[in-house]
């Protein structure tokens, strides 16, 4: 087992954070495990799970509120998919943009790996097609494709 906070596949921290069950990916959990807050515990990745996984609204604002703090740039893991590809848009990355979810997504992409990301290049594409709208950024999926391409080729050179 790899946490004992996993209980038939649902995160109970995050779960409690969220009051919704929370079902997190293999890759989380052992990114979660690896935090140098108290792992197992309300960190970085079981908060960004909770914000994630919260159904309304109320919910989730008190999540980013209370906890929100240990999702700043600060934070993130150092390298990966996600911070490649910051550092390729980082004239759009905005931390203060609360409706963007920008330090979650990178943290995720980043626990993700590589690989993961390849497998999940759809969500990744909504995730920054759905930054641009915000941003009032024009968005071409072609373009964004190949951005994204390029940060998990980064990533994978800088393992």
């Amino acid at each position: 087992m790899i946490c004992e906070k996993l209980k038939n596949g649902i995160c109970s921290v995050a779960t409690n954070l969220a009051r919704k069950d929370v079902i997190p990916i293999l890759s989380q959990c052992e990114y979660c495990t690896q935090q140098v807050e108290p792992s197992q515990s309300i960190n970085r990745v079981t908060v960004s799970l909770a914000i994630n996984g919260a159904v309304d609204a109320e919910t989730k604002q008190h999540v980013v509120k209370t906890y929100g703090h240990l999702l700043t740039r600060s934070t993130i893991k150092a390298s990966g998919p996600g911070t490649e590809l910051q550092k390729l848009i980082s004239w759009f990355y905005s931390p203060d943009n609360k409706r963007c979810k920008c330090a979650t997504r990178i943290a995720k992409m980043n626990a993700w790996g590589p690989d993961k990301c390849e497998e999940n290049m759809d969500t990744i594409l909504r995730w920054l097609k759905h930054s641009a709208t915000i941003n009032s950024v024009i968005y071409v999926e072609s373009a964004v494709r190949l951005l994204v391409q390029l940060a998990i080729r980064r990533a994978r050179n800088n393992v």
